[in-house]
């Protein structure tokens, strides 16, 4: 994060790390790596392996900050030849510290997950490891003119399954998983491919992408896994795939439809960060149902792929006076992620509060609702301009800030549902907020010339949060009582 600070360009003006479109990305993995390498994980989960991923993740997301300032320096030269003027580009010391911290997580994520390949290694996974890896590299060649496959928003996502899917080859276990791993693959790859149709026509690396994404479903068939036994599942549950399906399908189709001139040209869902959110959340919610997680977390990831459909929404703009209308992708995107919010209750069926112990944490859950609004309702941009700039933390929807949100969904779904006693561990209503303060954080950082009220009232009230969760973790707000030298109304 420390390369995302500096200069990546030198010349009479200079850029940071920030302002390329993967800088989001590449600090929020690096966050996620802070975590799991500090914060003691849930029991079950396999540390060795997520620290793996969570590092390789880190260092690719570097890795692609520094290629996309090379992408930038050829947009300034074509610039230059067609504007007839004269530009000194060159890469700054914030590029190489970039890259040197992509070299050492690179490194420390093959010596973590080195042990875990060779002890299980299937014939497959050196086919595997080489597909991914080819993706991976085609991502960061030009896709569209100069514009690398990896600086769409749809890339993000898709890099995070693609990372995934030597996991899944490396364990007997998860053989029948391969085949639906390699067809999310394609099918994000395929997104990636459909996105910013407007900037040109493909060149070599978007076709890379595609052939590789394509030949690891290919790999798939090859190796004849075990398949799901369709007929076995609940029928509620093949509803909520189908849905998951068509949803996802219908980011495909125009959204947005422009007008000028006697022309139109059309924006798909995947061409926004929200869609590419959506999309996300669509596979996690479809996972989750089918490996039967609790109800509570079905619902938070629920409500988050709400949340990031309305986004989605409220970046639309429907003005026919001056070309700018829905099109039809729009409304069937919208009664997909409307249907699939519904079937996931129906799913989950999840239990009523108990209204007396909500009615001792109303602070702790205010502050919870209060933190979402002044981070979410900016980007809707609904609100006066006075208020927009004052409250805005960043000038939209961020991957950062999008974290975030679904980081304040979960803390406020662990006040709601929290047991009266105390449990042993980690402890989400301290660790969350501490996570809303980095993420508010970051972006503050970013944004350092322009801090508004709502990033300081952000930051408030992740602080309070974290808190008051520290008073609940360890004497329960029931118990707590301010101390006598402290109360103001005894004076």
């Amino acid at each position: 994060m420390l390369g995302l600070l500096h200069a990546f360009s030198g010349g009479t003006s200079t850029i940071d790390g920030w302002a390329l479109g993967l800088g989001d990305a590449a600090a929020l993995s690096a966050l996620l790596l802070l975590v799991g390498v500090f914060v003691r994980l849930r029991p079950g989960l396999p540390v060795v392996l997520v620290r793996g991923l969570l590092a390789l993740l880190a260092g690719y997301f570097a890795l692609a900050v520094f290629f996309q300032t090379g992408s930038i320096a050829e947009y300034d030269r074509a610039a230059e030849k067609t504007l007839h003027f004269h530009l000194d580009f060159h890469l700054a010391y914030g590029a190489y510290l970039g890259l040197i911290s992509a070299g050492i997580l690179l490194l420390a994520a093959a010596l973590e997950l080195r042990p875990d390949a060779v002890r299980e290694s299937p014939a497959g996974l050196l086919a595997a490891v080489v597909l991914t890896t080819g993706l991976l590299v085609a991502f960061l060649l030009p896709w569209r003119s100069i514009w690398l496959g990896v600086s769409e928003p749809a890339a993000v996502v898709t890099v995070f399954f693609v990372l995934c899917v030597p996991t899944v080859w490396a364990r007997q276990r998860l053989g029948r998983h391969r085949l639906g791993s390699a067809a999310v693959v394609a099918l994000f790859t395929g997104a990636v491919f459909s996105s910013q149709a407007f900037l040109g026509d493909h060149v070599y690396g978007a076709w890379l992408g595609l052939g590789f994404g394509l030949a690891l479903v290919l790999l798939a068939f090859i190796e004849r896994p075990p398949l799901w036994d369709v007929s076995q599942l609940p029928g509620l549950l093949l509803a909520l795939g189908t849905v998951v399906v068509l949803l996802i399908s219908s980011l495909f189709l125009p959204w947005q439809k422009t007008c000028f001139g006697g022309q139109c040209v059309t924006s798909n869902g995947w061409d926004f960060e929200s869609g590419s959110g959506v999309a996300l959340l669509a596979v996690v919610l479809a996972v989750a149902a089918l490996a039967r997680y609790e109800a509570a977390t079905l619902v938070e990831l629920a409500a988050g792929l709400a949340l990031l459909t309305a986004t989605l929404g409220f970046e639309l703009v429907d003005r026919p006076g001056v070309g700018l209308t829905f099109a039809y992708g729009s409304t069937l995107g919208f009664a997909g992620a409307g249907l699939l919010v519904l079937l996931v209750l129906a799913r989950a069926r999840p239990n009523a509060p108990s209204w007396g112990i909500v009615g001792r944490r109303l602070l702790p859950i205010g502050a919870c609702i209060a933190y979402l609004s002044i981070l979410v309702v900016p980007w809707w941009t609904v609100l006066p301009d006075g208020a927009q700039e004052a409250l805005a933390l960043t000038s939209g929807l961020t991957w950062l800030t999008m974290a975030g949100a679904l980081l304040g969904i979960h803390l406020l779904g662990s006040w709601l549902r929290r047991p009266a006693t105390r449990r042993a561990g980690v402890d989400p209503l301290v660790a969350a907020p501490i996570g809303l303060v980095a993420v508010v954080a970051l972006e503050l950082i970013r944004y350092r010339g322009h801090i508004t009220w709502g990033g300081g009232a952000l930051v408030g009230l992740g602080v309070f949060l974290a808190s008051i969760g520290i008073v609940e973790n360890r004497f329960g707000l029931a118990n707590f009582r301010v101390p006598e030298i402290l109360r103001v109304d005894r004076l």
